[in-house]
């Protein structure tokens, strides 16, 4: 060893960074610029080149990260997906179960309106990644459909029968309005949604009057229209008319 090495103080020595830190960090900046890139152009304007322009790295770090784009791109719809859907998993199982899923989804929103920009990517760009873009998304309606197995259960402990697939159209369903804001532009509107989509949700377990008393909100009123029976008119010339008139 040479001297000056022997004699270098120690507190003056560069830190060694962890790289599993290091790999972590450079990942999160591509998932970040492939955001922002399929934003502006759509997955079409993702390449190595693009990523690493906006990324501010060189393109052999971009491949001693990733294999590719698309590994790239699956990685980033994986880490968005448990990101976003992190609250639909935190639910108290001892808890009563409309009002836990109607915390999951307010917690699911929240989040979604937070990273408008993130829900824009794992709902629509993700299913134009090759090989397996969309399972993070299908991932997400796992995750949904898992929170909402208990309330057929319960459903039929209160005399329901929910229909075969009540889960899986729930969940879609939740996922389909979050999607229709997100790309509408109004994923801040969300907040006011989670309870009128949790009351949908229990209306499709337990109908809207017991959804509505499960969530304590006020149910609301029947709007569908009162039919009333037709009155039949005399025919002329029968003498039914003379005869109603005496009745």
């Amino acid at each position: 060893m040479s001297p000056r090495v022997a004699d270098a103080d120690p507190r003056k020595r560069r830190p060694r960074i962890d790289r599993d830190f290091v790999m972590a960090y450079r990942r999160r900046r591509f998932v970040l610029a492939a955001v922002e890139i399929a934003h502006e152009f759509g997955r079409t304007g993702i390449t190595a080149t693009t990523l690493c322009q906006v990324a501010h790295t060189a393109r052999n770090t971009f491949y001693d990260t990733f294999e590719s784009v698309d590994d790239c791109l699956r990685h980033a719809a994986g880490e968005i997906e448990a990101e976003l859907f992190a609250p639909v998993g935190k639910g108290d199982p001892d808890g009563e179960w409309l009002p836990e899923v109607n915390g999951a989804i307010a917690g699911l929103y929240a989040a979604v309106a937070a990273e408008p920009l993130l829900a824009e990517f794992l709902f629509a760009h993700s299913f134009a990644i090759k090989d397996g873009g969309e399972a993070a998304y299908e991932r997400g309606v796992t995750a949904l459909v898992a929170l909402l197995k208990p309330g057929r259960r319960v459903a039929e402990s209160l005399g329901h029968r929910p229909p075969p697939l009540a889960e899986e159209m729930a969940a879609r369903m939740i996922l389909s309005l979050a999607t229709r804001r997100v790309l509408g532009g109004e994923a801040d509107e969300l907040a006011e949604e989670s309870p009128k989509i949790a009351h949908c949700v229990g209306t499709i377990f337990f109908g809207a009057q017991a959804a509505a008393l499960m969530l304590g909100i006020e149910p609301a009123p029947d709007s569908r229209p009162t039919r009333s029976r037709p009155v039949r008119q005399p025919l002329a010339g029968s003498g039914a008319g003379e005869q109603l008139e005496h009745l």
